[in-house]
């Protein structure tokens, strides 16, 4: 079973230039998955990708943790080559 889960973004300080954050593929319980997750660098609410490997359910409780998001540097192209 597959699901986004909307998650709220703490930041730890006010920056003026805000860099995208990207969450680590992280395991919140046995066979649940937390995927890698590109995040707006101004967001404070977004969503994550969860993965449930295991038969039971897995119910989230407000407020849980599901991991850390880190500063990442995302690369722009503005050319993109044609294959004929």
């Amino acid at each position: 079973m597959q699901a986004e889960v909307p998650v709220s973004v703490t930041w730890l300080n006010l920056r003026a230039d805000p860099d995208p954050l990207m969450t680590e593929l992280t395991e919140i319980a046995e066979g649940v998955l937390m995927v890698r997750t590109l995040l707006s660098g101004d967001a404070l609410h977004s969503t994550v990708h969860v993965i449930n490997l295991s038969d039971p359910l897995y119910d989230f409780e407000r407020d849980d943790l599901l991991g850390k998001a880190l500063l990442v540097e995302v690369c722009k192209t503005n050319s993109f080559s044609e294959v004929s």
